[in-house]
């Protein structure tokens, strides 16, 4: 059953409304996802990119905000920097045999990876990098583009490093 793309927003916009209200979370978030499940928001990157900013708060105006990927010769002398090199390198692997992309095209999405991921850190020096975390960052690449992709995981990212922190802290 597809509907029209503002009829979802519509029903998004009233989950976002009732998250703000400090109605349950919980439930709303549930229904988000049986509603993106009913209209295929797997089907639609703008529906799936209406639905990240209203969950992450995110006014149509910062989601189209562009960036400037700048050298910091301090930053990409660390070892933070050679890690990130080393893992956006090796990214994107299988996409010449599934997605039919040649070298060329394979190669200038790890190079916005690697602008993507080391912004985040740069940008956000309290941060600490995991390794996989740049295959995280490349499905936002991936489906929204360098900028949208970038503002959704930088307001991601405030929330995840710190669980994954929480998280390893208690275990350590």
């Amino acid at each position: 059953m597809k509907l029209s793309q503002k009829h979802i927003q519509e029903q998004i916009q009233g989950i976002f409304d009732s998250i703000h209200q400090k109605k349950s979370i919980k439930e709303q978030i549930i229904k988000l996802s049986d509603i993106g499940k009913l209209y295929g928001f797997g089907d639609d990157n703008n529906i799936r990119l209406k639905a990240y900013q209203i969950l992450l708060g995110i006014s149509d105006e910062e989601i189209n905000q562009t960036f400037t990927y700048t050298k910091n010769d301090n930053f990409e002398d660390g070892d933070c920097y050679k890690q990130i090199l080393r893992d956006c390198n090796g990214s994107f692997k299988l996409l010449d045999v599934c997605l039919d992309k040649d070298e060329q095209q394979i190669q200038n999405l790890r190079n916005q990876l690697i602008l993507m991921v080391s912004k985040l850190f740069k940008e956000n020096t309290s941060y600490s990098y995991y390794r996989g975390y740049e295959n995280f960052c490349s499905i936002f690449l991936w489906n929204f583009g360098i900028d949208k992709g970038y503002k959704l995981i930088e307001r991601l990212s405030a929330s995840l490093l710190r669980q994954i922190f929480y998280f390893s802290k208690k275990f350590i």
